[in-house]
């Protein structure tokens, strides 16, 4: 009896974590690394990356990193095949609900990739496609923050943060989850989605929507 509990609760586990990402991140020099606002892993040591794992419905990936001098860098990739590179979005600036699903960084600027040599091959445990990031003052911009929004195939019916988000495609549609899936849903003409407000706003409202 015993062990046919055991092995009910293996394969309930295995069903559990089959579809989690797993990833290394790494910050030059104190890291605090999120997945939709909650915090996975904190290191001060850039040289040994940081393993991490989430589910694959995660929305927001989001790295909070203070620099102590000579050069600063943020570095990660995951097994879905997200790197970091100049997709992210960085800022100076703790926002507040920064690190969280609804937050709108449209006024945040791309990340910029790091050409400094002084890292190497270090951690080696990340792959050379992940890039050191960091914003544009480089070194004189101490305290940086950014992140990355996925887009997951797959949503949680009845969960508020994300039963809509924006289409990556266009901006002037939206996912809407129904019944565990994604659907497609277009805006009304001159609207655009804006993903602070989970909602249509008129194209003046969203700069970066045209």
């Amino acid at each position: 009896m015993n062990l046919i509990l055991v092995t009910i609760c293996a394969i309930l586990l295995t069903q559990v974590n089959a579809g989690d990402i797993s990833g290394s991140v790494t910050c030059d020099n104190i890291l605090k690394f999120f997945v939709d606002g909650q915090l996975e892993a904190s290191s001060n040591d850039w040289q040994v990356a940081s393993p991490v794992s989430f589910s694959d419905t995660a929305h927001v990936l989001a790295f909070d990193c203070l620099d102590e001098g000579v050069i600063a860098g943020i570095r990660g990739s995951f097994s879905n095949g997200v790197v970091t590179d100049s997709s992210w979005r960085c800022s100076t600036s703790a926002d507040e609900g920064w690190k969280e699903i609804g937050f709108d960084d449209s006024n945040w600027q791309d990340a910029t990739i790091q050409t400094h040599t002084n890292w190497g091959a270090n951690p080696t445990s990340i792959p050379s496609e992940a890039k050191w990031i960091w914003t544009a003052g480089d070194t004189a911009d101490t305290h940086v923050f950014c992140r990355l929004r996925l887009h997951p195939a797959t949503c949680v019916p009845g969960n508020l943060n994300t039963s809509h988000v924006m289409d990556p495609n266009d901006c002037k549609r939206f996912w809407q989850c129904v019944h565990g899936t994604y659907v497609s849903m277009p805006c009304a003409p001159g609207t655009g989605f804006h993903e602070g407000q989970q909602r249509c706003e008129h194209l003046y409202l969203l700069p970066n929507c045209n």
